[in-house]
């Protein structure tokens, strides 16, 4: 099949033609235009572009629509756009365990890490 013929196909199919007309005005078997028709549909699922290699991406109906085609290019594309990233508001802290200060995004955080939290919990129990 060519790329006229595949042209052809998609403009007839647009205007509604039935499969038995377009074979018979391309001169290509039924079988193949219903194949063709079927993979290609001409009232498709909408298609976007993936931000970070431009691949084609189907959208889903009634979901969230798709930016990136796979993990690998949405992991990608936020590590070479870090300016992107909506910032959370972060607070200083001083460790209650080495008292070391430390930032983070929580308000009411007590310790730097887990293991000063574990060392913590550990010297308290040995008090007890």
């Amino acid at each position: 099949m060519t790329n006229d013929q595949k042209q052809t196909i998609s403009n007839l199919q647009k205007e509604g033609k039935g499969y038995r007309t377009i074979a018979a005005e391309t001169g290509l078997p039924l079988n193949s235009v219903k194949s063709w028709c079927r993979r290609h549909p001409a009232n498709g699922p909408e298609c976007g572009r993936c931000r970070q290699c431009g691949a084609a991406i189907i959208q889903t109906p009634g979901s969230r629509a798709k930016v990136f085609c796979s993990d690998a290019c949405r992991y990608a594309w936020w590590t070479d756009h870090p300016e992107k990233r909506s910032r959370r508001t972060t607070y200083g802290h001083t460790c209650a365990f080495c008292g070391k200060e430390f930032y983070n995004e929580r308000i009411l955080a007590s310790y730097c890490s887990r293991a000063c939290f574990a060392k913590a919990r550990s010297r308290e129990a040995a008090h007890e």
